[in-house]
């Protein structure tokens, strides 16, 4: 037996030295460590701007403050541009969550800071501009928690998070002052929160979480940018257990997709999962639900890719943990499933432009069971591409994980998350990489840029909104072309001004099939696919 698991062990490593070795170079790695002496510091969002530029957020420590809500500004060389970091009253435990570039320019962060009274916590919101100069704070005035934000169409900020074991939704201005909050209230003692949170292109906001006494259920609740409440959703699976509502996206098509898990006991006390997604429509009502096949799982992130499927990270096992990927139909059926041969798992998810998926999280060896930064690239038929990992040479590290991974517009990876070493603990740790082989669409920028035009969603049914960014007034032309180069339709011609530009365009009578959105300035152009389905 201990010559079988040998060999098995030798196998893997060089399975995975051979499809290491497929990946693009490493282009850069950079570690921040708050303090001098060992101490935690991670970055648990990461955003690329409409500029061209990362902005992380975390947390890092400091000598006198303890952890701080921090986030940091890198060029998409890696450069260091700054560093910002928010001193609460309370000096001890604050973190950021959630982060996003602004359609107005503007950075802004969610999390949890501390009160003059430490032992509190509140839900709060800060905004940055690009340079790193604070531009306002907003803190909800009881004890919570903001876990996830979104920046919406309608030029509001939306987040989401919890309240004294209440869900909590609070709507604010780009200017940072409140517009209203909304309470899901189970009347419950335990901590009900809210996961994730998306603001629509009908308009409506969604979020999911879960909530419950005792036993909890999936909860998704849709409310109007008033705050309206519109319907609520609860989920309780078939173990009558602990249920889960982890992520939630809007689909091209228009409906909802949730992604989490569902509990069921076995035995004396075990409580077992599985990972968990649902599909909603707009309105409320229950499309499917599906269980993952892998027993014990769970779903910690999940997105729709361009090619009309699902994809889910999250975990596999239930003493020694494993790096899971799943991947689901639309229609709510399985497609295909990777699961890592050693302990780890994924926390974070996307699909590139390039047609490919990029998961993160952590895996380590069969051997010494040191771990490793991971990062991962699947094609959309399930097959592995390569696998990236990281580490501190010549530390004995028990902590390196991505927590969040972006495809950016330059067409590579960005992957945030926390490294360790022996002298200053973790630092918050930030990766670029190349996206590996494929067919790369984005715009290469070798300088900075003086414009962007970014497409939300990708794969369109009926409206798509284009968002052009300029940083100096000129004549441009917005025009759409079909797959032969024919012009199909022309958005806008002349002089705009610097600033963010919104523009809606309807394909509700496009013919199915890829079609390119060319934005030509006096100096650049920039091109971005589409896919129209009906």
């Amino acid at each position: 037996m201990m010559v079988h698991n040998f060999i098995k062990t030798l196998i893997t490593l060089i399975v995975i030295l051979q499809i290491t070795c497929l990946a693009q170079a490493e282009r850069w790695v950079y570690r921040y460590s708050g303090a001098p002496e060992w101490q935690n510091d991670c970055a648990k969002a990461l955003c690329y701007g409409l500029d061209g530029n990362l902005y992380v957020g975390g947390y890092t420590w400091n000598t006198g403050t303890n952890e701080d809500f921090t986030v940091i500004s890198l060029t998409n060389l890696g450069s260091e541009r700054w560093i910002y970091r928010y001193l609460s009253s309370g000096n001890n435990w604050d973190e950021c969550y959630s982060i996003c570039y602004g359609i107005d320019g503007n950075i802004y962060a969610a999390g949890a800071c501390t009160g003059s009274d430490t032992s509190l916590h509140y839900f709060t919101v800060i905004s940055l501009t690009t340079g790193g100069t604070e531009r306002w704070v907003y803190q909800y005035p009881q004890s919570s928690s903001a876990n996830s934000m979104c920046f919406g169409s309608d030029g509001n900020i939306y987040a989401v998070g919890n309240t004294q074991g209440k869900i909590l939704i609070v709507s604010l201005t780009n200017g940072g002052a409140e517009n209203w909050h909304y309470i899901y209230d189970t009347l419950s003692s335990e901590a009900n929160p809210g996961r994730s949170i998306t603001y629509a292109l009908d308009g409506n906001i969604y979020i999911a979480g879960y909530s419950g006494s005792g036993y909890t259920n999936v909860t998704v609740i849709s409310l109007t940018n008033t705050g309206a409440e519109r319907w609520i959703y609860t989920y309780n699976g078939p173990g009558n257990c602990y249920d889960y509502g982890n992520c939630i996206v809007y689909g091209p098509d228009s409906n909802l997709y949730v992604f989490g898990n569902t509990c069921y006991l076995w035995g004396p006390g075990y409580v077992f999962s599985q990972g968990l997604a649902i599909s909603l429509t707009t309105s409320g009502g229950e499309r499917w639900t599906y269980i993952s096949p892998a027993d014990p799982s769970s779903f910690k992130s999940g997105i729709y890719g361009a090619n009309g499927n699902l994809y889910a990270a999250g975990d596999y096992g239930w003493d020694v943990f494993d790096f899971l990927v799943e991947s689901i139909s639309d229609s709510g059926t399985y497609r295909w499933q990777y699961i890592d041969t050693t302990w780890g798992f994924a926390t974070s998810i996307t699909y590139g432009n390039d047609g490919n998926i990029y998961a993160g999280g952590t895996t380590s060896n069969n051997i010494s069971y040191e771990d490793y930064f991971t990062i991962m690239s699947f094609a959309s038929d399930s097959s592995l591409r390569w696998i990236y990992k990281y580490r501190r040479p010549g530390t004995a590290a028990d902590y390196n994980a991505a927590h969040s991974v972006v495809y950016g517009e330059d067409g590579n990876i960005y992957a945030a998350g926390g490294t360790q070493d022996s002298i200053t603990g973790v630092d918050f740790t930030v990766i670029g990489l190349s996206s590996g082989p494929g067919v790369n669409e984005a715009n290469k920028i070798d300088k900075p840029a003086c414009m962007e035009l970014t497409i939300t969603p990708s794969v369109v049914y009926q409206k798509v909104q284009l968002y052009i960014h300029i940083l100096t007034q000129q004549n441009i032309d917005l025009k759409v072309y079909d797959i032969t180069g024919r012009e199909i339709s022309v958005i806008v011609i002349g002089s705009i001004a610097a600033g963010m530009h919104i523009y809606d365009l309807d394909v509700s009578n496009f013919s199915s099939g890829v079609y390119f959105v060319k934005l030509k300035g006096e100096n650049e152009e920039r091109t971005k696919k589409i896919l129209v389905v009906k």
